[in-house]
């Protein structure tokens, strides 16, 4: 395009910066200030007139040296005056000026593309009149819909990176991105990208997983309450159903109802069925039973404990007795290089004991000692009863006092072991 141009020298004081400069920062001008003084301006400046009289002109190319002319004391400075650049061309202009040198900063970049969008071009003549390439003048324009260019430029001064960027614009929720930015500042903010991503993914798995399972008739659980329901699988985001069909295909039980509930970043499904009532009830029984004798169990051996720790921290107390009947299996458990767990209550205590030859009581009885007498069916263990009715043994030497209840629980004899549940098939 040939373009109504003219040269003159115009004085510096007719002449403003223009305020759509895509660089904001012009760095530092002391080397140019003294190549000016030196050898004066070696290229023109380019203007454009402000009024029709011709006595104010705003800068396109120059900026640099109109500062530092003004900064060398120069009265006036030589220009080419473009009479007929518009203001789309004029920003143009500067952001390719500031591109062919690689002048501008990310943030100045995207506003400056930004702008030229604002005032009607399209990404196609932006490319065109900046020489940016097309995909790069998208970039750009995506990145200014995710924040205001001050925060952009606040972030990208605290050393956020491209990358960063292009991570924060895959959060789909403006509310999140925002709550983002306000972080920009702070350490370890991949931490934060990374965090923003994996709830904003666990939200949409949650959305997107609750509308097929609702589609396929699976019910949200009522209040939570699972108690009368059985688990039957998981679905989490590494074997999450694609179709209604698909949940269809996993919970297919005519007789059942399945129901749903979300926690933790997966699903968990139930069901319940009339035709598994019966064992429902037997389940639920030997359960009650086992928890009734756990209770009694750890209530037992709590106060065990309780005479242990105070017996170790006595003088007279004599340890030969049960250290000796442990050595054997302490010696066999270090051997096979056990490892000795003691509650935090446990420790404490253990830390209180004055002697060694105490704590040498406390850690061989914890080593060897069992914490139940019955197995995963609630059978009671001929060879566990017997090293708790020893122990028992060994501290009532000592002035232990056990109770009927106690006793009887141990040996046996206690009515808790005649309310275990049959099993099916049992009679």
């Amino acid at each position: 395009m040939q373009r109504d141009i003219s040269i003159f020298d115009i004085l510096i004081d007719k002449i403003e910066p223009h305020p759509q400069n895509p660089r904001k920062d012009l760095g530092d001008l002391s080397e140019l200030v003294q190549s000016i003084k030196e050898n004066g301006i070696m290229q023109n400046l380019t203007v454009v007139p402000l009024d029709d009289d011709n006595k104010r002109f705003r800068c396109v190319i120059g900026h640099r040296r109109l500062a530092a002319a003004k900064e060398a004391g120069l009265a006036s400075v030589p220009v080419t005056i473009a009479w007929d650049m518009d203001e789309k061309e004029q920003i143009a202009t500067m952001i390719a000026e500031n591109m062919q040198r690689a002048d501008l900063t990310l943030p100045e970049q995207v506003g400056a593309v930004q702008l030229m969008l604002d005032l009607g071009e399209d990404i196609d003549s932006v490319s065109a009149r900046t020489g940016l390439a097309k995909a790069t003048v998208k970039q750009r324009a995506k990145i200014a819909r995710l924040t205001d260019n001050a925060t952009l430029t606040k972030a990208w001064e605290h050393g956020v990176t491209l990358l960063q960027i292009e991570q924060i614009a895959k959060i789909e929720d403006p509310e999140r991105r925002a709550a983002l930015w306000a972080k920009s500042t702070e350490k370890y903010f991949d931490r934060e990208i990374n965090a923003a991503l994996y709830e904003e993914e666990c939200e949409k798995f949650e959305r997107r997983v609750r509308k097929l399972l609702e589609e396929a008739g699976v019910q949200q659980v009522p209040d939570g309450d699972v108690t009368d329901k059985r688990w039957v699988q998981n679905i989490a985001r590494y074997n999450e159903p694609k179709t209604v069909a698909e949940i269809k295909s996993r919970y297919n039980d005519p007789n059942a109802t399945y129901y749903y509930t979300f926690g933790y970043g997966s699903f968990s499904i139930y069901f319940k069925s009339p035709q598994i009532a019966a064992a429902e009830d037997k389940y639920d029984a030997m359960t009650r039973w086992k928890m009734m004798v756990n209770t009694a169990e750890r209530a037992f051996f709590d106060r065990q404990n309780d005479f242990i720790t105070e017996a170790a921290k006595r003088e007279k107390t004599d340890f030969r007795k049960p250290l000796t009947y442990y050595l054997d299996m302490l010696l066999e458990y270090v051997g096979k290089e056990q490892r000795i767990w003691l509650s935090s209550a446990q420790r404490n205590d253990f830390i209180e004991v004055p002697t060694q030859i105490g704590k040498v009581f406390i850690l061989a009885i914890e080593t060897v000692r069992v914490t139940s007498i019955t197995d995963y069916n609630g059978k009671r263990n001929k060879d566990f009863v017997k090293r708790a009715l020893d122990l028992i043994d060994i501290l009532k030497a000592e002035g232990y006092e056990p109770t009927e209840l106690e006793m009887k629980f141990f040996d046996g004899s206690h009515p808790i072991w005649n309310e275990k549940p049959e099993k099916k098939g049992q009679e």
